[in-house]
């Protein structure tokens, strides 16, 4: 008894969304550009806060709080970290998306696989910016109340 077509698109859609993860990842444990940028500046301010006074920092000074407990153990463990810090706010997005839209169960693979080959993940896998973090955030704020 042959398969059924829909079958055939997740299993095609799940293969797409390893290899697109995995090059991120494997881009993520290789060069970190990002992460590596922020990592020099933050070993500069701890070294240096004197120098603090009119720094034009690309991202706002708290942010650098976020990676503080990144940097410490050194570059290495950070890029690990890191990536294993996105790839929990991957799993969560995914998750948090599928409860708040209520997909069906195949819709939900097809969805991750979706989430998994964009570019924006794989660039924000890749380079250690901090927006699955920031997006992770705001669905666990959801539904946002006004005060």
């Amino acid at each position: 008894m042959p398969m059924p077509l829909n079958r055939y698109i997740l299993i095609v859609a799940a293969c797409l969304a390893l290899c697109s993860l995995g090059w991120g990842s494997y881009r993520a444990v290789t060069s970190s550009n990002d992460l590596q940028t922020r990592y020099k500046e933050w070993s500069r301010m701890v070294q240096h806060p004197e120098r603090l006074n009119g720094w034009q920092a690309p991202y706002h000074p708290l942010a650098y709080l976020v990676f503080t407990p990144f940097f410490l153990c050194g570059f290495t463990a950070a890029k690990w970290g890191y990536l294993a810090l996105n790839l929990m706010c991957l799993w969560y997005v995914w998750r948090r998306l599928c409860f708040l839209v209520a997909l069906a169960p195949t819709e939900r693979w097809l969805f991750l696989a979706l989430l998994g080959t964009w570019a924006c993940v794989r660039v924000t896998l890749s380079s250690g910016q901090v927006g699955l973090l920031c997006l992770a955030a705001v669905l666990w704020a959801w539904p946002l109340h006004a005060w």
